[in-house]
C-alpha cells in the first residue's frame, strides 16, 4: 500500500540530511544528483505508525535509478485509552452498527439488542423496520428458507459479544429475492472461544387485577458450544423451552337483522419446543472451502384451551338461549428439519472473484387436532371437529459469481436460483374430506452492478422471476383448480451521495413482489370458535409494488420518505356466510410514509435510540367499499442502557402505537414496555438479568370492526405482562477458531403455513 505525504531524507555517513522530499500521492519522490558521489549516501524514514528505515549505501549511475522502500508497521504502545466510537456509520447501502462492547455484552442476547438498531423495533416477537413488517433476518449471511421466528430464538442463545457488526439494508439489490423488502445481518466474531449456557424462567405477573399467576411457570435453557476437531470448525446450539400463558378477553358481534351475542374466552395454552443446530465448516485449500449445517426445529406439543362462553340475543335483545359454555380444544406438532450444503472456490485472487454454489433442503410436517366440546349432564359432547395433516418440501439450489467484472471503482454479482415448492394438506372438518395441494417453481436470473464515481455511489440491479404454479382442491369431490405462470422483471437501482464525512443523502427505487403464505391460498376451512371459522381462498394473487425512497442520514441521525405504490392489500372479510371469513385481495393502494431515528449519548453511562414512523396509505376508488379508506399508522419505540456501576446496568425498552385505522377495523392505542436488571457475579462469569415486562395496571387493547352486515368489537380482561429471571454462564471450551461464511449472496422467504 502506497504511503502518501511521507518525509523522505537521502542522508550523509553522519546521519545529516542533504536532500529532503515529501511522497506524493502515489507514494513517490524523485532526488537529483548533479555529480558523482564522493561520500556515503542513504535513504532515511520514519512515517508515524511505521518503524525507522536505513537504506543500504546508495550506488551512484548516470541515468535513471529507481529504488521501492518497504517498511514495517510498528506497534504503539499506550498507557491509558479511551475511545469514543461513532456506533453507526453508512457504507454504502448498508448501514452498519457496531455494538458497545463492554463487561455487560456476555450477560446480554442478541435479542435484547435488536431495539437498540436504528429504525428497528420488535412488537409482539416481530421485526419491524422503518414500520415495515417483512424484514429478512440473517445470521452470517444465512438465513434462506428460515423463518423469522426461528432465527429470533437462535439469536436468545447467542450473547451480545459475539457480535462483529450488524448490517441494515433499507434497499436490497437484485441480489436478493424480489419479495424481499428489508434486510438485517448479523455478523458474528470470526473468532469464537468461549461458550455460554442459560437458564431462564418466567411467569405471568398480575396479569389480571386477582391473579399472581403463579400456576404458569415458564422454563428454558440453551447452550452453544465452538471447538475444532481434525480441521472441521464446529458450532453446537442447542434451545429447549417449556412456556404457559393464559389470556382472557371478552367480544361482542352484532349481525344485522339477524342476531347478536357477547362471549368470554379464557384462554390457556402450553407450548413445548426443542432445537438443536449444528454448524460444519472445513477448508480444501486456500482458495476452497466447504460448510454443511443443519437447522432442526421440533414443537412436539402446542395446547391450547379456551374456555368460551356465550349470551346470544335477537334483534329486540332479548335473550334466545341459557348462556352456551364450550370448550375449545387445540393441538398442534410441528418440526422442520433443514440441510443447507455450501461451497466456496476464488477463481481470481487479485480480484477476489468468487463462486458460490448452495444448496438447501427443508421439510416441515404439520398436524392439528381442533375440538369443540360442550358439556351436558356431565359428559362432553363433541360439536364440532377439524383434524388436518400437512407437509411441505423446499429445494433450493444457487450459483453465485462475485466481482467477476471488477475494478478499482465498480463491483458486480450475477447468478442462478432454482425452488420449488410443494405442499399437501388432508383435512377432515366435521363430516367433510379435503384435500389441498400446491407445486410451485421459481426460477430467477439476477445481475447487480455497483461503482463509486467520486462522491457518488450508484448501484442498479435487475432480476427476471419465471413462476410456475398449480393449485387444486377438492372438497367431498368437488375440483377447483387453478394455474398460475408469469414472468416478471424487478429493477432498482440507488444513487447515494457523500455530503461529508459521514453524511450522506440518497434516491432509490426498486420493484418487489407480496407472495401469499400457504394458509392463505388453502381453502380449507379453520375453526377460530364457536361460531367462527377462517378459510384461504385458491384465487388469491400476489401483490406487486412500486417504492420511491430518498434517504438522508448526518451521523447517528437518519431520516427516510418514501412513496409506495401497491396492487393492492389483503383482508378477511366475512363471505355469505356471515359466520365464515374469507382471505381477498383489495384494490390498488397508495402508501406515503415518514421514518426517523436518532442515538442519544451521555457520556459512558448513558445511551438511548428512539425510532418513529408514520404512514397513511388510501386505496382507489372502486367496488369494494371500506369502512375507512384513509388507513393511518403512528408508532414510536425506544431502548435505552443505563449503567449504575460496575457491575449493575439496567435496559428499558418501551413501544407506543397510537390509534390506528385500518380499511374495517379500528384498534385503540397501545402501549408496551419492559425493564432489564443485569447483575454481573462471581468472577464475572456468572451473570443475572431480572425483567419486568409490559406496563403496570390493566392493560386493555380494543378493536372495533365494521363490515357491510355486522359490527364487531372485543377487548382485553388481562394483559401480557410477566416477570423472568435469567442465569447466565460463560466458560472457555474447546478451540479458538475462524467460523467462516459462504452464503451472502442470495436470500429469500419460507412461505409455510403461518
Amino acid at each position: 500500500m502506497p504511503i502518501k505525504f511521507a518525509n523522505i531524507s537521502l542522508i550523509d555517513s553522519a546521519g545529516k540530511a542533504v536532500q529532503l522530499r515529501l511522497s506524493d500521492e502515489n507514494g513517490k519522490c524523485s532526488f537529483v544528483v548533479s555529480s558523482p558521489m564522493n561520500q556515503k549516501l542513504r535513504l532515511y524514514t520514519a512515517p508515524f505508525g511505521f518503524k525507522e528505515y536505513y537504506s543500504k549505501v546508495l550506488a551512484y549511475k548516470s541515468g535513471l535509478n529507481q529504488d521501492t522502500i518497504f517498511l514495517s508497521k510498528e506497534a504503539i504502545v499506550l498507557q491509558e485509552v479511551k475511545i469514543y466510537k461513532q456506533q453507526t456509520i453508512q457504507d454504502g447501502e448498508k448501514l452498519i452498527y457496531r455494538p458497545k462492547l463492554d463487561q455487560f455484552s456476555s450477560t446480554k442476547t442478541i435479542v435484547q439488542l435488536l431495539p437498540r438498531l436504528p429504525g428497528v423495533a420488535l412488537v409482539s416477537g416481530k421485526l419491524k423496520l422503518n414500520g415495515n413488517d417483512g424484514v429478512l433476518l440473517l445470521i452470517d449471511g444465512k438465513g434462506e428458507l428460515v423463518s423469522q421466528s426461528q432465527q429470533i430464538e437462535m439469536l436468545r442463545t447467542l450473547s451480545a459479544d459475539k457480535i462483529e457488526k450488524i448490517e441494515i439494508i433499507q434497499t436490497p439489490s437484485a441480489r436478493y429475492d424480489s419479495n424481499i423488502t428489508s434486510v438485517i445481518d448479523i455478523i458474528t466474531k470470526k473468532e469464537k472461544g468461549s461458550s455460554t449456557v442459560r437458564v431462564n424462567l418466567a411467569q405471568p405477573f398480575f396479569m389480571d387485577n386477582q391473579t399472581l399467576g403463579v400456576d404458569f411457570l415458564s422454563t428454558g435453557a440453551s447452550a452453544n458450544f465452538n471447538f475444532n476437531v481434525g480441521g472441521i470448525r464446529t458450532s453446537i446450539l442447542f434451545r429447549v423451552h417449556n412456556a404457559k400463558s393464559f389470556e382472557d378477553s371478552e367480544f361482542k358481534r352484532i349481525i344485522y337483522d339477524l342476531l347478536s351475542y357477547t362471549s368470554i374466552t379464557n384462554l390457556r395454552s402450553s407450548r413445548f419446543s426443542l432445537a438443536p443446530n449444528i454448524i460444519l465448516d472445513y477448508d480444501i485449500n486456500s482458495r476452497s472451502s466447504i460448510g454443511i449445517s443443519t437447522d432442526l426445529s421440533f414443537v412436539p406439543s402446542l395446547t391450547r384451551n379456551t374456555f368460551e362462553s356465550y349470551r346470544f340475543f335477537d334483534i329486540t335483545s332479548n335473550m334466545l338461549d341459557s348462556v352456551v359454555v364450550i370448550e375449545n380444544r387445540f393441538n398442534n406438532k410441528r418440526s422442520t428439519i433443514q440441510l443447507n450444503g455450501n461451497y466456496r472456490y476464488i477463481f481470481n485472487t487479485e480480484k477476489k472473484s468468487t463462486l458460490y454454489l448452495n444448496f438447501i433442503y427443508s421439510v416441515s410436517p404439520y398436524k392439528v387436532n381442533n375440538e369443540l366440546n360442550k358439556p351436558l349432564n356431565g359428559i362432553d359432547q363433541v360439536v364440532s371437529s377439524n383434524k388436518y395433516n400437512s407437509a411441505s418440501d423446499i429445494v433450493n439450489a444457487s450459483l453465485i459469481i462475485s466481482d467477476l467484472v471488477k475494478s478499482r471503482t465498480t463491483s458486480t454479482d450475477f447468478g442462478f436460483k432454482f425452488n420449488t415448492l410443494s405442499n399437501s394438506t388432508e383435512q377432515f372438518f366435521g363430516a367433510d374430506k379435503s384435500n389441498f395441494v400446491y407445486q410451485e417453481q421459481l426460477s430467477s436470473i439476477f445481475s447487480s452492478w455497483k461503482t463509486k464515481l467520486g462522491k457518488y455511489l450508484i448501484i442498479a440491479g435487475i432480476r427476471g422471476e419465471l413462476l410456475n404454479s398449480h393449485s387444486t382442491f377438492d372438497k367431498n369431490g368437488s375440483m377447483q383448480t387453478l394455474n398460475q405462470d408469469y414472468f416478471k422483471v424487478y429493477p432498482n437501482f440507488l444513487i447515494q451521495k457523500n455530503l461529508s464525512n459521514n453524511f450522506t443523502t440518497s434516491i432509490g427505487f426498486s420493484k418487489k413482489i407480496r407472495r401469499p403464505f400457504l394458509n392463505q391460498l388453502n381453502p380449507s376451512s379453520h375453526i377460530s370458535s364457536f361460531v367462527t371459522s377462517t378459510a384461504g381462498n385458491i384465487n388469491y394473487k400476489p401483490i406487486f409494488s412500486n417504492k420511491f425512497e430518498a434517504q438522508l442520514r448526518h451521523n447517528d441521525i437518519g431520516l427516510t420518505v418514501y412513496y409506495e405504490q401497491s396492487s393492492g392489500n389483503s383482508t378477511y372479510l366475512p363471505t355469505d356466510d356471515p359466520f365464515v371469513n374469507q382471505v381477498v385481495n383489495l384494490n390498488k393502494l397508495h402508501k406515503f410514509a415518514f421514518s426517523g431515528n436518532k442515538g442519544f449519548k451521555i457520556s459512558s453511562f448513558f445511551s438511548c435510540t428512539v425510532n418513529a414512523n408514520y404512514s397513511y396509505s388510501r386505496h382507489e376508488d372502486n367496488d369494494v367499499r371500506y369502512y375507512k379508506n384513509g388507513l393511518n399508522l403512528f408508532e414510536m419505540s425506544a431502548s435505552s442502557e443505563i449503567t449504575l456501576s460496575k457491575k449493575t446496568q439496567i435496559q428499558a425498552d418501551f413501544y407506543y402505537q397510537a390509534k390506528m385505522n385500518l380499511e374495517y377495523t379500528v384498534y385503540s392505542p397501545f402501549f408496551s414496555h419492559s425493564l432489564t436488571l443485569r447483575q454481573l457475579l462471581l468472577k464475572d462469569k456468572w451473570s443475572l438479568s431480572s425483567s419486568l415486562n409490559d406496563p403496570l395496571g390493566l392493560e386493555k387493547n380494543r378493536s372495533k370492526s365494521f363490515f357491510s352486515n355486522q359490527f364487531s368489537s372485543g377487548w382485553a380482561l388481562t394483559n401480557q405482562r410477566s416477570v423472568s429471571v435469567q442465569i447466565v454462564y460463560n466458560f472457555p471450551f474447546g478451540h479458538r477458531f475462524e467460523n467462516r461464511n459462504y452464503k451472502k449472496k442470495n436470500d429469500g422467504e419460507i412461505r409455510d403455513q403461518q
